[in-house]
């Protein structure tokens, strides 16, 4: 008793998404020259739902299966064939499977063989079309003042020379070895071919512009904070209090009112802003005080954070930096230095 098989959580015996594609191969297959063959169609689908054979490296299991399932069967198939007469002697299953997964196998590696090839026929054919430009442009007399010859060849020629090129290397690979047949099932393969490159260009694209750090075609956004102490602290002026916004990328130096304004409940405040130059999930101001502990506040902003309408509430350091203690501590709860902030970005109100 052979045991079933599990192939992705689900047991392959009877499995007939794998079996329809073998049939589908087998039907196309000049082994079936007769329709009296069709019957070992069972036996072969039986096969393949015990084996679950995937590919040409399990034809070994295959063929093991079958000479404990289908000798049987296939010797008597051949013992009622007519001598001399090859149409009516049953195929073996092993062979039938064999030349259905080789194929099914060659038709998945052949769009595989041909996006590599268009994807490197674009590079090859850039790089070859771009150079000849740039010679042939300077043979000509073009100037290369500040690049633009190389710009002409690499940014306006060279593109064409990719697509042209990458059109041939994918059809090729797609014809090999399909001598004069119809080129209509060639070209419905090339449209595939054709739009995997585009999504595969496509998606690096993307990629690239979402871990691209900097604001590239707007002004960057703008942090806009207050700080507020008790009125009764004594604070130094403006100029001599220090506020950065640290990052994994830079390190921000923020702009200060000219002067601390009175605010309610018996405080003082003072505005300032500072830009958020980079993307980045890591922003920490650091509020620096003469004779004070430095006082770090971590910004709980997304990466590219929008605008937001109001200021927050109010909210105490997360941590302090004492000079000569080496390393941050967590800020009292009563420390008298708070902090509130919103985000602007450029044209808001």
């Amino acid at each position: 008793m052979v045991e079933p098989i599990w192939v992705d959580g689900a047991n392959v015996r009877g499995g007939r998404c794998r079996c329809n594609q073998i049939r589908r191969a087998l039907s196309r297959s000049p082994m079936l020259k007769r329709r009296e063959d069709a019957s070992q169609l069972s036996s072969v689908r039986e096969l393949v739902a015990q084996t679950g054979a995937t590919g040409p490296s399990d034809l070994v299991s295959v063929k093991a299966l079958w000479k404990n399932l289908a000798a049987d069967q296939y010797q008597q198939a051949r013992r009622t064939g007519k001598r001399g007469d090859s149409t009516n002697v049953a195929v073996n299953p092993y062979h039938m499977i064999a030349s259905a997964l080789e194929q099914h196998s060659g038709v998945r590696m052949i769009y595989v063989l041909a996006v590599i090839a268009g994807i490197v026929g674009a590079v090859g054919g850039w790089l070859v079309t771009g150079a000849l430009t740039a010679w042939v442009a300077g043979l000509y007399g073009t100037s290369d003042f500040e690049g633009a010859r190389s710009m002409f060849a690499f940014l306006a020629v060279g593109p064409l020379g990719a697509l042209m090129s990458m059109i041939a290397s994918a059809w090729l690979v797609l014809r090999a070895g399909k001598g004069r047949t119809s080129v209509a099932p060639t070209l419905g393969r090339f449209a595939i071919v054709l739009g995997a490159i585009v999504m595969m260009v496509a998606a690096g694209v993307l990629l690239r512009l979402y871990t691209i750090d900097t604001y590239t075609n707007t002004a960057p956004p703008s942090l806009e904070f207050e700080i507020r102490v008790p009125a009764a602290m004594l604070v130094p002026e403006p100029s001599a209090l220090r506020v950065e916004l640290d990052t994994d990328k830079n390190v921000g130096e923020s702009t200060l009112a000219d002067r601390w304004v009175p605010a309610e409940n018996d405080h003082k405040v003072l505005t300032g802003s500072v830009p958020l130059a980079f993307k980045t999930w890591s922003r920490l101001v650091v509020v620096s005080l003469p004779d004070q502990p430095t006082r770090l506040f971590r910004l709980p902003l997304s990466r590219d954070p929008q605008s937001t309408a109001t200021l927050n509430a109010w909210c105490h350091a997360d941590h302090i930096d004492v000079r000569g203690e080496g390393q941050p501590r967590a800020a009292p709860a009563d420390d008298p230095v708070e902090m509130r902030y919103r985000v602007r970005r450029a044209g808001d109100d």
